[in-house]
């Protein structure tokens, strides 16, 4: 046990971080909508998801959990041994509970405020698609930082698949099922599957 006064005694438990993450997707999301609704962003118009929609959701998620899995091979064990991911991963089965909830607000807040309002956003000021989508992207990689500098870079290029996705198929719910979907593997599945729990 821990002396008081210790780095792992002044630690949050995991249900603490995983209680603040909710808190902080909470005011994120509440943030996006009301910007959203500010500035006339549309972010979830009515439309029909067809067939290649859904081959569309599934090959992203094929994708972003194939660079995920390669984020995590291309570590050595040392570097595995350091990442600040492993303390927030679950090891309890209330953890695991906890992660899933946690997983779905945060695809739901990231996917609304960087891939619909920042993007949205974004092209309204500057006019450019692209340079809007890279600027989402890299706002989104920037706020990863604890994941480290390959964590950075990973997850600027999942924002890219995401922003593609939603490019494609016109909706923000095929993004927010993707990224809950991929959450959920990272911290059950491919978290284990790689030694980290």
């Amino acid at each position: 046990v821990p002396a008081p006064g210790d780095a792992a005694a002044d630690m949050p438990s995991r249900i603490q971080l995983y209680a603040q993450a909710l808190f902080t997707h909470a005011l994120l999301l509440g943030a996006a909508f009301a910007a959203a609704r500010a500035e006339g962003v549309v972010l979830f118009p009515r439309m029909a998801v067809e067939r290649r929609d859904l081959i569309a959701a599934a090959l992203t998620l094929l994708a972003v959990v194939a660079i995920g899995d390669l984020s995590w091979r291309s570590r050595s064990p040392a570097d595995r041994a350091r990442l600040w991911v492993r303390r927030i991963l679950p090891h309890t089965r209330a953890e695991r509970r906890a992660w899933i909830l946690v997983s779905a607000g945060a695809a739901i807040a990231e996917e609304v405020a960087y891939r619909g309002v920042f993007a949205g956003l974004a092209t309204t000021a500057t006019g450019s698609l692209p340079i809007a989508v890279l600027a989402s992207a890299i706002a989104f990689a920037a706020v990863h930082a604890p994941q480290g500098l390959a964590g950075i870079g990973y997850v600027f290029v999942i924002a890219l698949v995401h922003q593609a996705l939603v490019l494609v198929t016109g909706t923000l719910v095929l993004a927010i099922v993707v990224h809950f979907a991929y959450d959920v593997l990272a911290g059950l599945w491919l978290a284990r599957r790689h030694g980290l729990t």
